[in-house]
Protein backbone atom coordinates (compact mmCIF):
# COMPACT_ATOMS: atom_id res chain seq x y z
CA UNK A 1 0.00 0.00 0.00
CA UNK A 2 2.85 2.34 0.66
CA UNK A 3 4.00 2.10 -2.96
CA UNK A 4 0.54 2.97 -4.30
CA UNK A 5 0.49 6.12 -2.18
CA UNK A 6 3.94 7.11 -3.43
CA UNK A 7 2.82 6.54 -7.02
CA UNK A 8 -0.20 8.81 -6.48
CA UNK A 9 2.01 11.55 -5.09
CA UNK A 10 4.48 11.17 -7.95
CA UNK A 11 1.75 11.33 -10.60
CA UNK A 12 0.15 14.35 -8.94
CA UNK A 13 3.50 16.08 -8.65
CA UNK A 14 4.30 15.20 -12.27
CA UNK A 15 0.97 16.62 -13.46
CA UNK A 16 1.59 19.80 -11.48
CA UNK A 17 5.07 20.22 -12.96
CA UNK A 18 3.75 19.63 -16.49
CA UNK A 19 0.97 22.20 -16.00
CA UNK A 20 3.48 24.78 -14.75
CA UNK A 21 5.79 24.15 -17.73
CA UNK A 22 2.88 24.47 -20.17
CA UNK A 23 1.71 27.72 -18.57
CA UNK A 24 5.26 29.12 -18.65
CA UNK A 25 5.63 28.08 -22.30
CA UNK A 26 2.28 29.63 -23.24
CA UNK A 27 3.05 32.91 -21.47
CA UNK A 28 6.52 33.12 -22.93
CA UNK A 29 5.81 32.26 -26.56
CA UNK A 30 2.13 33.01 -27.16
CA UNK A 31 1.74 36.38 -25.50
CA UNK A 32 1.22 38.44 -28.68
CA UNK A 33 -2.06 38.09 -30.55
CA UNK A 34 -2.09 40.47 -33.52
CA UNK A 35 -5.81 40.03 -34.05
CA UNK A 36 -6.37 41.86 -30.76
CA UNK A 37 -4.64 44.92 -32.19
CA UNK A 38 -6.31 44.88 -35.59
CA UNK A 39 -7.74 48.21 -36.72
CA UNK A 40 -10.48 48.46 -39.33
CA UNK A 41 -9.22 51.65 -40.91
CA UNK A 42 -8.81 55.35 -40.37
CA UNK A 43 -11.27 56.98 -38.05
CA UNK A 44 -12.96 60.38 -38.04
CA UNK A 45 -9.93 62.20 -36.59
CA UNK A 46 -7.72 60.96 -39.44
CA UNK A 47 -10.33 61.91 -42.04
CA UNK A 48 -10.66 65.36 -40.49
CA UNK A 49 -6.92 65.89 -40.51
CA UNK A 50 -6.44 64.68 -44.09
CA UNK A 51 -9.50 66.41 -45.55
CA UNK A 52 -11.46 63.29 -46.47
CA UNK A 53 -15.23 63.14 -46.46
CA UNK A 54 -17.00 61.84 -43.40
CA UNK A 55 -17.33 58.09 -43.01
CA UNK A 56 -19.89 57.85 -45.75
CA UNK A 57 -18.25 55.19 -47.84
CA UNK A 58 -18.73 51.48 -47.80
CA UNK A 59 -21.64 49.40 -46.59
CA UNK A 60 -22.56 51.91 -43.90
CA UNK A 61 -24.63 53.91 -46.43
CA UNK A 62 -26.69 51.02 -47.74
CA UNK A 63 -30.31 50.83 -46.83
CA UNK A 64 -31.84 47.45 -46.08
CA UNK A 65 -33.70 47.65 -49.40
CA UNK A 66 -30.35 47.89 -51.25
CA UNK A 67 -29.18 44.53 -49.97
CA UNK A 68 -29.79 41.36 -51.98
CA UNK A 69 -32.77 39.31 -50.81
CA UNK A 70 -34.11 42.27 -48.80
CA UNK A 71 -37.67 41.62 -49.88
CA UNK A 72 -37.61 38.00 -48.73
Amino acid sequence: MRQAHSADIASTLGAWVVSKIRRWDRNLFESYHPELHYMRGPGPKWREKHGHAAAGTGLGNLAVSDLPNAGV
